[in-house]
């Protein structure tokens, strides 16, 4: 039975075929069983060197882990804060109490020194003889009024220096004849110290019909 197997292996794998002739039929089953124990040796074989060399070629893998080294516990040191410096109780002073103070002297005002008058200029002297102004006849006619006030400069010589008319009296004639008449006047001069100055004053003339004199 087992020959037959055999045989029927050797046909499929075409060692045997119908063409072998029957007077080696003998010799070739002797050869198939050959071939065949051959195949099943290495069939065998291979199964166990494949099993070997996949157990040989099969890596175990292992890590060996270090020992668990237990953590040093931490002692947590509790900060200590440093006691507080004791202040020392402010010791009250006693209020500081104001030294009179001392007048001081004032010291008696420089004398002031003496004021100068200055006498004023002197037109009305009878010495002086200065006659008044005329009044215009066209201006009488009309009937023409007026004040005239002249700012005037009276040298230390009594001579009329400069003269303006200060306030007039509203007609042109009338300040003329003011004018005209004063500058030509003769004066007493200003004084300082007894000693004739230069000095302005002022000179009113009126001019009016009731009068009729200025």
């Amino acid at each position: 039975m087992g020959a037959g197997k055999a045989m029927n292996a050797l046909r499929q794998n075409g060692i045997f075929s119908a063409h072998v002739k029957p007077d080696f039929a003998p010799r070739a089953m002797v050869l198939a069983l050959v071939i065949f124990a051959h195949l099943a040796i290495f069939s065998l074989w291979s199964t166990q060197a494949d099993t070997k060399f996949s157990t040989n070629n099969e890596l175990s893998v292992s890590f060996a882990l270090a020992a668990r080294v237990p953590q040093a516990s931490v002692i947590r040191q509790q900060k200590i804060s440093p006691a507080p410096t004791p202040v020392p109780a402010q010791i009250a002073q006693p209020a500081a109490v104001a030294e009179p103070v001392a007048a001081v002297a004032t010291p008696a005002a420089a004398t002031a020194a003496p004021v100068v008058a200055v006498t004023e200029p002197d037109y009305k002297a009878s010495y002086l003889n200065n006659p008044p102004p005329a009044y215009p006849m066209v201006a009488r006619r009309q009937g023409l009024q007026g004040r005239v006030v002249l700012h005037v400069e009276v040298l230390a010589d009594g001579v009329c220096g400069q003269i303006n008319i200060q306030k007039s009296s509203g007609y042109a004639m009338l300040d003329n004849a003011a004018l005209q008449t004063v500058k030509n006047w003769r004066f007493m001069p200003a004084s300082r110290a007894g000693h004739a100055v230069d000095k302005w004053f002022m000179i009113p003339i009126q001019f009016s019909l009731k009068d009729n004199t200025a």
